[in-house]
């Protein structure tokens, strides 16, 4: 039977090992493609991470890479890098949800202003982070509040969501 991975992680010395185990699927799922856009040593850095992810031996995987030293510190800082972009992802979703569920809190009482300032945060938000879905979702909302408050111009910015959403899909 396999061990838990948190008791391997506990047992092995190499802090980029102990790195590697403890990521997550998804950790490792976008590592893996961070890794093929782009860098000069793509394929050691992924074999390194292959290979340690295999064998924590770090003293057998050595062997087998002519610049492991140098190749393991590149890796470390790509690995670091793919980690705090996911983090920072996860931190600006969160972000785009609170901003919504106040965007519906203040409709919800009436406050059409102060949830549209809500709103235009979200989108901004979502679009500075390239989250097309989020995206979709914020402008079909602002398509209905626009609807709600009836203000002047209001066929005007329906118009220009329905050609935001249209360039979106």
């Amino acid at each position: 039977p396999r061990e838990p991975r948190s008791q391997i992680i506990c047992m092995v010395n190499d802090d980029l090992v102990r790195l590697i185990l403890s990521m997550s699927d998804k950790e490792v799922k976008y590592f893996r493609k961070y890794a093929e856009l782009g860098h000069k040593r793509k394929n050691q850095l992924v074999k390194l991470f292959e290979a340690l992810r295999k064998e924590p031996d770090t003293q057998q995987v050595k062997s087998q890479f002519r610049n492991y030293n140098v190749i393991r510190f590149k890796l470390r800082q790509v690995l670091m890098r793919c980690l705090r972009t996911i983090h920072d992802e996860d931190h600006v979703e969160s972000e785009i949800s609170t901003l919504i569920t106040n965007h519906q809190i203040l409709m919800d009482r009436g406050l059409m202003e102060e949830s549209q300032k809500d709103l235009l945060k979200a989108k901004k938000l979502a679009q500075d982070h390239f989250q097309t879905e989020r995206m979709l979702e914020i402008m079909r909302m602002e398509l209905d509040l626009n609807m709600a408050i009836e203000t002047n111009g209001l066929p005007d910015k329906v118009e220009q969501l329905i050609v935001e959403i249209v360039e979106l899909t």
